[in-house]
């Protein structure tokens, strides 16, 4: 557990921090480099970044929404363990709030516990650190794919995310995407069909369709062949689709 990285210990009770610090010494971490911050605005002003965060949920500040988000944003990528004076419903509760990812109730912290807590919040945040920068890097590709792109979601319809070649060749801008359907790109005279194909269930996810009209923000109507395939967007049940126009005899070359 060596680090040069701080290790941080929000808690306003100086006997409590000593206690969790004596655990983390324990558990090989530098005791000058173990550092007792009382009130969250201390971690939210800070310019660092530490090895881990324990914090009380009791804090100054750890009850009110707008500082659980920053401080959620803020260190989205470092190990958060609260550590709990109540029960284990109000310590999960918690711990989904501030995004920590494991928590100790104080009456209950030994040292073996103590351990392999730690263990399993930096395995844990290493694991969706890793499936953050594989979302991110698909994401990019998604953003800079030639072809026009967007994920629906599958119970209302609506656009939950559009690449750059879609808002070039369709015209609407990101945020006028996301304020529609994929209704509203179609003709009205369409919609009966387009229903009964989003409505089909395939059995492999895949979905190679027919010809589709689309209609561009100018009005114009555009043929496009539609791939589409099941995906969870931000654990939310949707459909990834790509749109290959289609070249028409009346077409300039």
């Amino acid at each position: 557990m060596t680090t040069n990285k701080p290790v941080w210990i929000i808690n306003n009770n100086y006997a409590e921090f000593a206690r969790l610090r004596k655990f983390a010494v324990a558990c090989g971490y530098r005791q000058d480099r173990i550092v007792q911050l009382r009130e969250l605005s201390e971690v939210i002003n800070s310019a660092q970044i530490p090895a881990i965060i324990f914090i009380n949920d009791e804090i100054e500040g750890a009850t009110t929404t707008a500082h659980k988000n920053i401080f959620r944003k803020q260190f989205a990528k470092v190990p958060v363990i609260l550590v709990c004076s109540d029960n284990e419903e109000h310590a999960k509760n918690q711990s989904e709030e501030i995004a920590a990812q494991d928590y100790l109730i104080k009456d209950e912290i030994t040292l073996p516990l103590f351990r392999k807590c730690v263990q399993y919040t930096i395995e844990r945040k290493k694991i969706l650190n890793e499936l953050q920068r594989s979302k991110e890097q698909y994401m990019s590709i998604f953003r800079d794919h030639p072809l026009p792109m967007w994920v629906y979601n599958m119970d209302d319809l609506s656009f939950v995310a559009v690449n750059r070649a879609a808002i070039f060749y369709y015209g609407y801008s990101e945020q006028e995407f996301l304020s529609m359907t994929i209704k509203d790109i179609r003709p009205p005279a369409d919609i009966p069909a387009l229903m009964n194909t989003v409505n089909r269930e395939y059995k492999s996810g895949f979905y190679d369709d027919n010809h589709w009209t689309h209609v561009k923000k100018d009005g114009e109507h555009i043929r496009v062949h539609i791939y589409s395939h099941n995906i969870d967007f931000d654990e939310i049940p949707c459909k990834m689709v790509t749109a290959v126009r289609l070249k028409l005899s009346t077409d300039k070359q």
